[in-house]
């Protein structure tokens, strides 16, 4: 190494202890033992021992004990030996039946270790999950851990399988089918739209009002007519306002009419959601004329790109090639010129995401690979509302000019990864953080990251909310999407497993229901790494208590050498030079 500059990096994962009985103590310390022989020492053995030993503790915490055979089986897959893996996958379904979240992952690594998936093996997670959900309310822990359970199956046998539930005598289990059908990550119910459309005939007034959401927010454009009629001419209250809101989500400009006129509804709450609906339309209006775009109106991407999407769905599921590949060159075509009107700015680099997710899409369609097409496009759904805040993103750690800013494509591919990962942890009740360490070539660097907080409430949030744990009380600054400094405060907290301060925002303005926001934070000064023999150390630590999807970005100078590291990197990138 003489003569040649590194980085030496070390990750440490440090696990926070949940419960104050002594018991549980113990098996916490012991997972967290485990954890760092297994991902920071790369013992193998020696973690498989210390999760052995948690399991079989008849006293252990189960939430602990669960994991760690998680673990014990994750450690064999790397020890290369699947059957065993499965046994203690198999294992664990079956002893920690309340342990959803763990449960759920081991199904999928149970899943994804068939290379052919059986249909009465699908059919049966399929019913496992519609029971389970019949059985929970909205807020329920179980119900996000059991529709990730769905995921990695074949979408379209899976949507088959859930559609055979809307026919069930028994309300729970018919309302969790539609519940199903609206909220998992599917890209598209095609084979279940026309249950759905026959239940909002049912003699159920819910089980009509959840048909109607469903088939409005997955963008179904043959139920418009349904929509319609249920929103004017339902003799129920509550069926009545859902319809009026599923034409809300379902987009069509065309359904202004019937919407004023449920504003004369004698029921309040129809016309509070006729009134929400009509927002939701003026919202989703695409923008027309030529020139560039206007920036300043809000949402101005997403408004533009949302009913071409729709309109793509459409040709796919009837078979118009032709049709799709014009709209989406057509969209194309928009996305660039949102480039071109950002130009030069800061911000341009990052519609290079969805830039290059219709090239792939383009590219699915004209070869004839629908359902590589409908995965892009299901992508595509959850980034088009946000390319709009994607260009005020880039700027979250940017707003303090220097030389320790990022480039915006850099911020870009960060932004993207992140939201990738936020839908994934959501999907598993995980909170998400991502954390950045920037190294310049003077071995400076400077720490930040990203936080996502999501309104899952029914109230607009106006009030401060916290956001996570940090170690350090100060040290920091806050910037939401358009870079503008944010208030919030440190609050120590009782212990300092998982961070002794806890940091509350208040936000700049209120938060919808639903709405989701993405907040940067920096340090306010760089620190030069600690020398080593050849080179530098750098060590990305994780001070976060509970169970929790880490991000770690290290983004530094692509000449500078990486000497060793203590945990594999899950993937490279190379972005102007860095």
């Amino acid at each position: 190494m003489k003569g040649k500059a590194g980085i030496l990096v070390a990750g440490i994962l440090l696990m926070g202890i949940a419960s104050a009985e002594a018991q549980a103590q113990s098996a916490g310390v012991l997972l967290e033992k485990g954890v760092f022989l297994e991902q920071t020492k790369g013992d193998l053995d020696a973690a498989i021992e210390v999760y052995r030993r948690i399991v079989a503790d008849d006293k252990a915490n189960r939430k602990h004990a669960a994991e760690a055979q998680y673990r014990l089986g994750m450690c064999l897959l790397k020890k290369k030996q699947p059957k065993q893996a499965q046994v203690a996958f198999k294992e664990l379904v079956a002893a920690f039946p309340k342990q959803a979240k763990m449960v759920a992952k081991a199904r999928q690594q149970i899943a994804r270790s068939r290379k052919r998936i059986t249909g009465a093996e699908l059919a049966g997670f399929v019913k496992e999950a519609v029971l389970t959900i019949s059985t929970c309310g909205e807020t329920d822990p179980r119900v996000k851990p059991t529709l990730a359970s769905l995921s990695g199956l074949a979408e379209p046998a899976v949507v088959e399988a859930v559609a055979k539930f809307l026919g069930s005598d028994k309300n729970t289990v018919r309302r969790s089918a539609i519940y199903i059908l609206w909220k998992a990550d599917f890209a598209s119910i095609a084979p279940a739209v026309g249950g759905l459309t026959k239940l909002c005939k049912h003699t159920e007034d819910f089980t009509r009002g959840m048909a109607a959401l469903t088939l409005g927010g997955r963008k179904i454009d043959g139920s418009f007519r349904t929509l319609s009629d249920m929103t004017l001419k339902d003799k129920s209250p509550y069926a009545r306002r859902c319809g009026a809101y599923a034409l809300g989500l379902l987009g069509r400009a065309d359904a202004r009419g019937v919407l004023k006129k449920a504003l004369t509804d004698k029921d309040q709450f129809v016309r509070n959601n006729a009134e929400a609906a009509l927002t939701m339309l003026d919202k989703a209006a695409a923008v027309r004329g030529g020139g560039a775009p206007d920036m300043r109106k809000a949402n101005a991407i997403a408004q533009a790109v949302k009913p071409v999407m729709a309109g793509i769905y459409k040709a796919i599921e009837q078979k118009d090639t032709p049709a799709a590949l014009k709209l989406t060159r057509h969209m194309q075509q928009q996305l660039k010129a949102f480039q071109q009107a950002v130009k030069g700015a800061d911000a341009e680099g990052s519609l290079l995401v969805g830039v290059k997710m219709i090239d792939e899409l383009e590219t699915a369609l004209a070869t004839g690979k629908t359902d590589q097409a409908k995965k892009i496009l299901g992508r595509l759904d959850v980034m088009g509302p946000i390319f709009e805040k994607i260009l005020k993103r880039a700027a979250s750690l940017q707003a303090a000019r220097g030389d320790d800013q990022l480039p915006p494509q850099v911020m870009a591919y960060i932004i993207d990864q992140h939201m990738a990962a936020y839908k994934r942890g959501n999907a598993k009740g995980l909170h998400v953080n991502t954390h950045i360490y920037g190294v310049d070539a003077r071995f400076k660097m400077i720490q930040g990251g990203l936080l996502a907080y999501r309104n899952d409430t029914d109230r607009v949030i106006r009030d401060e909310v916290p956001l996570g744990n940090f170690s350090k009380r100060g040290g920091r600054v806050l910037y939401g999407e358009t870079g503008a400094l944010q208030t919030f405060r440190m609050v120590r907290r009782e212990t300092a497993t998982g961070g002794r301060y806890r940091l509350w925002w208040t936000p700049d303005r209120p938060i919808q229901p639903g709405e989701m926001r993405l907040l940067g934070y920096r340090g306010k000064e760089s620190r030069k790494l600690t020398k080593t023999d050849g080179g530098y150390r750098l060590k990305m630590n994780n001070h976060f208590g509970s169970p929790v999807l880490e991000n770690f970005f290290l983004v530094l100078p692509a000449k500078m050498t990486i000497a060793s590291e203590s945990t594999i990197r899950v993937s490279n990138k190379r972005i102007l030079g860095m």
